[in-house]
């Protein structure tokens, strides 16, 4: 069935673009995601996001000796922005005495408590995401459909 002012060729198309269509997993779809989000929104019910830290490197440097350890962590894991949180833990077998640590961290807004696999993912990085999806669809049907 055609519907109004569109030809079976362009909503053959758009159905291609839709979740159940165009991904293996529908309800992961960054698409898919943005418009459950957006429900949420409607429905007034809470989007929550939450500012998070990851340390990323830290360097040690002995007081005393001025030795000096430097490690970059491969895979930081992100936690919580919040009075107390430990954002990393040391382990030494021999104490060296006193010593400074300098920690690189790199923070992110993400969102948290949707019940959706969005939750840990960046808002900003979503959006993006969602961003480049719609102007690939809007530019291949501009050009498909209307020679843009």
């Amino acid at each position: 069935m055609v519907k109004p002012f569109i030809s079976a060729t362009a909503l053959t198309e758009i159905e291609k673009c839709q979740p159940y269509s165009a991904y293996d997993v529908p309800d992961e779809a960054d698409i898919w995601i943005l418009n459950k989000l957006d429900i949420f929104d409607k429905h007034r019910l809470l989007v929550v996001a939450g500012q998070k830290c990851a340390a990323t490197e830290f360097t040690i440097t002995i007081v005393a000796t001025g030795d000096q350890r430097h490690e970059i962590i491969p895979e930081p894991k992100w936690k919580p922005v919040e009075d107390g949180a430990e954002i990393i833990r040391f382990r030494f077998v021999d104490h060296p005495g006193k010593m400074r640590v300098q920690i690189k961290l790199v923070t992110a807004i993400q969102f948290i408590q949707t019940g959706l696999p969005a939750d840990g993912i960046g808002v900003q990085d979503a959006l993006r995401q969602c961003v480049g999806i719609v102007s690939r669809i809007v530019n291949d049907f501009g050009k498909d459909f209307f020679g843009e």
